[in-house]
Order: structure tokens, then sequence, then C-alpha cells
């Protein structure tokens, strides 16, 4: 069944409760300011050239429902959950429309969240500062011809997840930005993966290439674990994957491979994913 919200006068949370596996939702050419949710598999959202959903919301910003702090998931705008594994989403602007003030505390905003397997994303932009993509754990999951910007740690996850073609960019709040903070599931073996991405600078600021990240009270054992592949950098960026916190293990495992650095190409170093790049992206071509 196709749900059409150009013809249909509902909300996207009024969609998807109607919606069944394997039903197609069609945006409309506008702006939704709703908080979106995804409980069911197999669901595809498709968008057209002005289509945004967006949500003004941060870690400890009160949610009037519950009178508590959102927290970082409860501030995502649009969020897949477990259960909702091979959702499609094309053509949309996903944005967390918080907009920092200068403060350190609880700036956490995410745009989008998948807690799910096979989630597939093409042609779609994704804003925000500080955590804007937040990719946890699942697997075989898939972003093609995407754009993500933010500041600090803003693609994140413990999934796998492979970044085919996309336009990463830090527009950096304060002195140095990160662009990756993986907490790769050991179990997932492969974490962030990218390939022939273009990561560069909205702000001229220092930005570190990420940093492993290791939570308290994660469910499986934590080995962070990105890769960079046939990828440009260009700008005040430090190749390196950096401690998070002090006395964090040092068991990161990132690699670069055929990548340039302010178009000079960069010595590849470590071990990288590029098999189960090439896999990911000739599954969902």
């Amino acid at each position: 069944m196709i749900i059409d919200l150009k013809k249909d006068d509902m909300s996207l949370a009024e969609a998807i409760y109607i919606a069944k596996p394997h039903d197609e939702i069609l945006l409309a050419n506008k702006v939704y300011n709703e908080k979106v949710i995804v409980d069911k598999p197999y669901l595809t959202f498709k968008g057209m050239d002005n289509t945004k959903i967006t949500f003004d919301a941060y870690a400890e910003k009160i949610n009037p429902l519950t009178g508590k702090n959102y927290g970082t998931t409860g501030s995502t705008t649009f969020r897949v959950l477990d259960n909702a594994h091979h959702t499609t989403i094309e053509n949309i602007v996903i944005e967390n429309g918080h907009i920092k003030d200068g403060t350190d505390k609880g700036q956490q905003a995410v745009a989008f969240k998948s807690e799910a397997s096979f989630t597939v994303i093409k042609n779609c932009k994704f804003l925000s500062y500080q955590d804007t993509f937040y990719i946890d754990n699942g697997t075989d999951n898939y972003v093609k011809d995407s754009v993500i910007e933010g500041d600090i740690d803003f693609i994140f996850g413990s999934a796998n997840c492979v970044f085919d073609n996309c336009h990463i960019s830090s527009k950096s709040f304060y002195k140095i930005g990160y662009f990756i903070a993986p907490n790769t599931y050991a179990m997932n073996r492969y974490g962030l993966v990218f390939k022939d991405c273009k990561f560069d600078q909205l702000t001229p600021m220092h930005t570190a290439l990420g940093r492993g990240w290791y939570p308290n009270g994660a469910i499986s054992p934590v080995l962070p674990r990105a890769s960079f592949i046939d990828s440009s950098f260009d700008g005040d960026i430090e190749m390196d994957i950096i401690r998070m916190h002090d006395g964090d293990p040092d068991l990161d495992i990132f690699g670069i491979k055929n990548c340039t650095f302010n178009g000079n190409k960069f010595n590849d170093i470590g071990e990288v994913s590029l098999e189960y790049a090439n896999k990911i992206i000739k599954k969902y071509n």
C-alpha cells in the first residue's frame, strides 16, 4: 500500500500508525515539525525536493510530556526502533532544530537514530551539532549519497554501517570537533565504514578524525572500529583517533586506505573493511 501524504492530510505519526510492513509513505513537499518513531519493519519513507522533518530537543531539555530530561536518545527527531528492520529512507532532510547556546553540558541533539539492522538511506541530509547521526546496535546498514553535518561525535554508535559517496562536514562550535565516535560491539566486527566520502569543514576550527567511545553499561564488549577508503579530507583535520576520556582502553581499530589529505595522498595505515564495504554496496545497488 502507498500512503500518500501529498493527498492525505495526516501527520507522520498517523501514517506510521496505519502502515503495514512493505508499505510506502510518500511525504509532501513541506516541513514536518514532529518527532518520528518507526516501530514496524519494511517501511519506506520517500520525500521530495523540500521535504524536511525537524524537532527542537536536546539531552537536558525538559520533555513537557514527562517532566524529565529528554536524554540523548530521547532528543532524536527520527528514530528507528530495533524491531523496525529493513527501514528505507530517501530524499528527506532530517534535522534536530536545537541551536547551541555556548554551554558545555547537555547539548547532545540527535537528528537520526537507528537501533535496527538493514536500515537503508539514500540522498538524505542530516543536520545538527553534537550527536547528529546515531547508528546503534544493528548490522548491514547503508547510507548513500547523503550529507551529514555536526560538530562533536556527530556520527557515532555500535552498529555496522557503510557510508557510500557521502559528504560529511564539521561545523565545530568549540575549538575542536570530532567527526566520529564509534563504540562498535566486538561481535559486529566492522563498525563505521566510509568509502568514496568527502570530509570537510564548514567553520575554520580544528577537527579530529574521531575518538573511540567506551560507554558505561554497554550490553556487549566494545571494540571501536572505523575504516576510511578512497575518501578525501580537506581542512584543519587531525588524521587520528584520539582518547575520549582519560583512562579509556587503547583498543580502537581504524584504518585508512587510498585517501587524500588536502589534495595529497595520505599513507595507508591500519586495517580497513574493504571486502565488507563492497559487499554492502553491491547488496543495496
